[in-house]
């Protein structure tokens, strides 16, 4: 509820003046949460309905997770076709460029666009056939 001088617990108004209101609190276990709301009133609702959920044992916070890295997908790829001994040698060249490539951005953030860039990087120097085989693998 509000408290003196108009306050309200939980609610903060960021940047200052801007009427982008957010909520914090803390779930059963003491970690602190934060989230945008927008209006005040929303950001009163969405604590109050946080607090609900916490107190009633309802609240699942979002599981935050390491970004899963390409070159780790690749690398795990390139591992079981090992063990299933597909390729002769030719993948080799394509692991390699994607990796150059694609190898230390997370798997999530690679977009159609690089995907074209990269094809189109590819078609300067190689044959259709050898680019469809790369973009296959990727």
């Amino acid at each position: 509820m509000a408290r003196k001088n108009s306050k309200d617990r939980g609610l903060f108004e960021q940047p200052s003046g801007s009427g982008v209101w957010w909520v914090c609190y803390f779930d059963a276990f003491g970690r602190r949460h934060r989230e945008k709301a927008g209006s005040k009133g929303l950001a009163r609702r969405l604590y109050e309905k946080r607090k609900t959920e916490i107190r009633e044992a309802r609240y699942f916070p979002p599981e935050r997770r390491m970004p899963v890295m390409f070159e780790e997908i690749l690398e795990d790829y390139r591992r079981a076709a090992e063990k299933e001994q597909r390729g002769d040698g030719w993948g080799q060249e394509r692991f390699r460029r994607l990796r150059e490539t694609f190898g230390g951005q997370p798997a999530a953030v690679i977009t159609p666009v690089a995907v074209e860039a990269f094809r189109d990087e590819l078609s300067r120097d190689h044959a259709p056939a050898t680019v469809n085989r790369h973009l296959q693998l990727l």
